[in-house]
């Protein structure tokens, strides 16, 4: 008795390549950044697979946003982590109002 249901893998695969028309045509910077993106897709298929939806696109959107969540905390943006930049934000202010107050 065969299939009578496509496998998540597989309905996230044919979602993935309804998009590929859309990746083609972004510039190389821009196509990396959707090709990461598909790949968190297939990085997180089995919690996607645990969402009951009749439509992939609730879990596929989830997981493209976790991973991005992930790579702003973790991950470094243009050589820098989210964390330091805070960090440097919050010296910036303290320094503000030192300069503030001693005026």
């Amino acid at each position: 008795m065969g299939r009578t249901v496509p496998t998540w893998r597989r309905r996230i695969e044919q979602r993935l390549g309804t998009w590929s028309g859309f990746g083609r045509v972004l510039r190389r910077r821009e196509r990396r950044a959707f090709e990461r993106l598909q790949h968190a897709v297939r990085e997180h298929a089995d919690a996607g697979s645990m969402l009951p939806a009749p439509d992939e696109f609730e879990p596929l959107l989830l997981c493209i946003l976790l991973e991005a969540l992930r790579a702003a905390r973790d991950g470094p943006i243009a050589g820098i982590r989210l964390h330091e930049v805070s960090r440097e934000v919050n010296n910036a202010r303290n320094d503000g109002a030192h300069l503030i107050a001693r005026a």
